[in-house]
C-alpha cells in the first residue's frame, strides 16, 4: 500500500512538472550568399533550408519574395544536384529576380501553432563574360554592357599552337568606396593584361579599360568606349533582360581589334555561344562554361586574315566584394 502511494505521488509530481522548452526550428537561406553575386543564370535561384531540432514541427505556409513580388507556389522545387533536399526556386518562374543587377529574396515560414520564422539575403546577378583580354564581351571583342556585382576577375588565356604564350589578366570593377560602402563605379572596368613568362621575358603590361554609357542592369542598348592592349574602340550592344543573347557593332583601331566587327551571343544558362566577325578576315566562335559562383571556363576557335590561327582556351573567376 506504502508503495502503491509512492508510485502515484511520482505520477503526479511529473505530471505537474513544467514542460522543457522546445528547440525552435531555424531557417536559413543556403544559395546565394547574403552580399555576394550570382554570375550565371542559375538552374535553381535561391535555395533555402529549414533545420528541424528533431521535433517533427510541420511548417503550415511558406512564403517566397523577391523584390517585393510574391513567388508562386508552383516555383518552389527541389534540386538534388544543386542543394541536396533544399528547396529552392525556378528562374524562369520569376523572371524579375534574374535580370543583371541587384536583388533581394525574403522567405517566411510560419507553423501550425502560428509563429512565423524569417530569412533575408541580398545579391547581384551578374551574367557578363569575359573576352581573352578580360573585359566583358564575346570572343576577343568588348561588348557595351559591364560586369554589374562589385567583383575583382582573373584569367588565363591559352593558345594552343605550337609556340605560342600564355596571356594572364585581371579586371575589375567598383572598386573605389566611400565610408558608406561602394559609390562607384558601375559603369566601369578596368585592368590590365601581359603576357606571361614562357623562355623569353614577358611584354610589357597593357592597360585594359572600359566605360560603359548606361548602368549594366538595364535592358535593350548600351554604349560604350574604352581600349583593349593599346586598341582603343566603340561599341553598341543590345541584350534583353533576363540576358539570353546579346548582339553588337563595333568600330576600333590596332592589332588587338578590327577596324570593323559585329558579334553574337546566345546562352539562357550555364552553357553560352559566343561568334564574331570583323575585317581583315577576323572569325572567332567559342562555348563558354560559365558557373554561378564565378568560374568559367571557354574554348575559342579564332582566324585572323581569314587563315586558321587555331584554338584558345581559357579559365577565368570572378570573386564578388
Amino acid at each position: 500500500m506504502r508503495r502503491a502511494a509512492l508510485v502515484a505521488l511520482v505520477v503526479v509530481a511529473l505530471g505537474l512538472s513544467a514542460p522543457a522548452a522546445l528547440a525552435q526550428p531555424a531557417l536559413r537561406i543556403v544559395f546565394p550568399h547574403d552580399g555576394g553575386a550570382v554570375f550565371s543564370l542559375p538552374k535553381v535561384l535561391l535555395i533555402f533550408q529549414l533545420e528541424d531540432p528533431g521535433e517533427l514541427i510541420m511548417p503550415d505556409h511558406i512564403e517566397v519574395l523577391l523584390d517585393g513580388k510574391p513567388v508562386p507556389h508552383e516555383a518552389i522545387a527541389g534540386c538534388a544536384v544543386c542543394g541536396g533536399q533544399n528547396p529552392g526556386i525556378l528562374p524562369w518562374q520569376v523572371p524579375w529576380a534574374i535580370t543583371d543587377g541587384e536583388h533581394e529574396g525574403i522567405v517566411r515560414v510560419t507553423f501550425r501553432d502560428g509563429h512565423t520564422i524569417s530569412a533575408r539575403v541580398h545579391y547581384t546577378m551578374d551574367t557578363t563574360v569575359p573576352t581573352t583580354a578580360g573585359l566583358s564581351g564575346f570572343v576577343t571583342v568588348p561588348s557595351a554592357r559591364v560586369a554589374a556585382a562589385a567583383s575583382i576577375r582573373a584569367g588565363v588565356t591559352v593558345d594552343m599552337r605550337v609556340g605560342a604564350t600564355l596571356q594572364g589578366w585581371g579586371v575589375a570593377t567598383r572598386l573605389l568606396k566611400s565610408e558608406e560602402g561602394v559609390w562607384w563605379a558601375r559603369p566601369f572596368e578596368f585592368g590590365a593584361t601581359a603576357i606571361l613568362p614562357s623562355g623569353d621575358a614577358p611584354n610589357d603590361v597593357e592597360p585594359t579599360w572600359k566605360v560603359s554609357l548606361r548602368e549594366p542592369h538595364g535592358a535593350g542598348w548600351h554604349l560604350a568606349v574604352g581600349e583593349t592592349t593599346g586598341s582603343p574602340y566603340a561599341v553598341a550592344s543590345y541584350a534583353p533582360q533576363p540576358v539570353v543573347w546579346e548582339a553588337a557593332v563595333g568600330i576600333g583601331n590596332g592589332d588587338q581589334v578590327p577596324d570593323a566587327w559585329a558579334a553574337f551571343l546566345y546562352g539562357p544558362q550555364l552553357f553560352r555561344l559566343m561568334a564574331e566577325a570583323g575585317t581583315n578576315g577576323h572569325y572567332a566562335a567559342g562555348l563558354v562554361l560559365s558557373h554561378p559562383y564565378g568560374v568559367r571556363l571557354a574554348v575559342y576557335w579564332i582566324a585572323d586574315d581569314r587563315q586558321w590561327t587555331g584554338i584558345r582556351a581559357q579559365l577565368s573567376a570572378s570573386l564578388a566584394f
